[in-house]
């Protein structure tokens, strides 16, 4: 019995020790940080569209090409409020960015998306994209990247053809070594070994020895046609063709890839020897092996893909393409505003990669990237999206997204219809030689508790006013009686305190807000 109650106690201990732990633990958070905003894309759509307005005949003081801006502040601010377009979530960590204005103008959609040219490690330039794809399993943000190149390959001098991999490295396959299936006395040992770099991979012959390893789907598609093509012995006249068709990349339930490959099977000629002739796409599912993030990425919403994207994504400007569209849609929508009074919006002549060009080639450092996209378009606290060449974010919501002008410039300065206003020099007042000017002497704090103290005098002075008034009780006759109608009398005797405290706390407000609206 001793020991029941010992085991009993223990078990008690140890679940009250694993509560408290359970309680204390530091849980692990993978919340993503808060986006800075930049307003790079601010400045790039405002000033892209002045040198637009310029290249369409209008001055670059024209008063049209700030209430274009104006406008297009206006469509910008009512679609930042939504975090989310065409069923994807397309905020970061609950802030609306600029991923989400271009996804609700259609910018980021099926078929289409923000380009992005990267430059890799070789030097060679190639375009990521993110936009919107049906999957299976529904709406989903893509992320296409071109993959990072794998190192040369150095092809051996393989002495034994007999293997069908053998075959492809003389024909310029690259094939490597299993890392642990070939061993030293084999003939496979003369491959090199895989790099360990995302790529698309296939083992290259039935014992797992060696591996197709190549980061192009297409290059994948034709190599693993080579390595799969059936070792067949036709009759006399009898022609077999093993074709590559063509490869694709379907999204798996992970939100990566695998990867279909057709080949085209025929035979023609055999009617002599009594083999029918046929022709037919054979279609090979989730071939080969998807080694690493490579490939289009599916994400349920833009937080996990910011989260996801790489450095070398990110960093990448956004075509010329991709800010046309976006400077369009927004210029468009901004246009059918019946208030609106910038620069006409031609249908027939949309905004177009070569007509942001020009601004993007003289000003390439002011292009926004992808990371800029996924910046606020706002200040902190605020939905407001300024459209200014001279925007500038703050972490004061309350603040004026451009800052005070720096010494010698000015700031609200109508220049156009006073051109030779002077905006360098400070303008100073000349009150003239005056020696008998005495400057007012007066107690500042003093007259101003003053003011404040006079200004509620009435209040402090407010009294309720006294009254003779009583509580009118009527009376009728009625069968020759007399019948005094006082009961309403009684219950308000009966509140008359509460009622009176009410009245009075009325009173004083009414006061109040006669004086102060005044």
């Amino acid at each position: 019995m001793k020991n029941f109650f010992a085991v009993l106690l223990f078990k008690k201990i140890f679940v009250l020790c694993l509560i408290v732990v359970l309680l204390v633990h530091e849980q692990v958070s993978h919340a993503q940080a808060l986006p800075t905003a930049s307003f790079v894309v601010n400045r790039a759509v405002a000033s892209a569209v002045a040198r637009v307005a310029a290249a369409r005949g209008f001055a670059a003081n024209d008063p049209k090409i700030a209430a274009t801006l104006t406008g297009i502040g206006q469509v910008s601010t009512s679609l930042n409020v939504a975090s989310t377009a065409v069923g994807v979530g397309m905020a970061v960590a609950g802030v609306p960015v600029w991923m989400g204005i271009a996804a609700s103008l259609g910018v980021v959609a099926l078929g289409m998306g923000v380009n992005a040219w990267i430059n890799g490690a070789n030097g060679e330039v190639s375009q990521a994209q993110i936009s919107v794809a049906a999957t299976p399993t529904g709406n989903k943000l893509l992320v296409d990247a071109p993959a990072q190149s794998l190192p040369s390959y150095s092809a051996p001098t393989i002495i034994d053809t007999a293997p069908l991999w053998a075959r492809a490295v003389n024909a310029g396959a690259p094939i490597y070594r299993s890392p642990s299936e070939c061993y030293a006395n084999e003939a496979c040992f003369a491959l090199p070994l895989p790099p360990d770099q995302p790529s698309f991979r296939y083992t290259a012959d039935w014992q797992g020895k060696t591996l197709l390893a190549t980061t192009n789907v297409f290059q994948f598609g034709q190599w693993y046609t080579f390595l799969t093509q059936p070792n067949l012995t036709m009759p006399t006249g009898v022609t077999f063709t093993w074709e590559f068709a063509g490869v694709q990349l379907f999204p798996n339930s992970t939100g990566g890839n695998q990867i279909t490959v057709y080949i085209n099977e025929s035979t023609s000629g055999g009617d002599s020897q009594g083999l029918p002739s046929y022709s037919r796409t054979n279609t090979y599912n989730n071939v080969g092996q998807v080694y690493g993030q490579i490939g289009p990425q599916y994400y349920p919403d833009l937080d996990q893909a910011a989260a996801a994207i790489s450095p070398a994504v990110k960093t990448a400007k956004i075509s010329n393409d991709t800010l046309a569209r976006l400077i369009d849609q927004v210029w468009q929508r901004a246009a059918m505003d019946p208030n609106y009074q910038g620069v006409p919006y031609s249908y027939s002549q949309p905004v177009t990669e070569a007509d942001v060009m020009p601004w993007a080639m003289e000003n390439p450092q002011a292009v926004p990237t992808i990371d800029d996209l996924l910046s606020p378009a706002s200040n902190p606290g605020t939905n407001i999206v300024p459209i200014s060449p001279e925007a500038t974010p703050t972490t004061d919501p309350g603040s004026n997204p451009n800052p005070n002008p720096t010494p010698g410039t000015s700031n609200n300065v109508n220049v156009i219809n006073t051109p030779n206003v002077n905006v360098t020099n400070t303008v100073r007042i000349d009150w003239g030689d005056n020696p008998d000017w005495v400057p007012p002497q007066s107690d500042m704090p003093g007259e101003i508790m003053g003011s404040i103290t006079q200004l509620f005098a009435p209040i402090q002075r407010f009294a309720v006013p006294s009254h003779n008034a009583e509580c009118p009780r009527p009376s009728i006759n009625l069968f020759e009686r007399t019948i005094v109608m006082d009961g309403h009398c009684a219950l308000l005797d009966a509140v008359k305190p509460t009622l009176y405290a009410v009245m009075t706390a009325v009173w004083a407000i009414l006061a109040a807000i006669i004086v102060l609206t005044a």
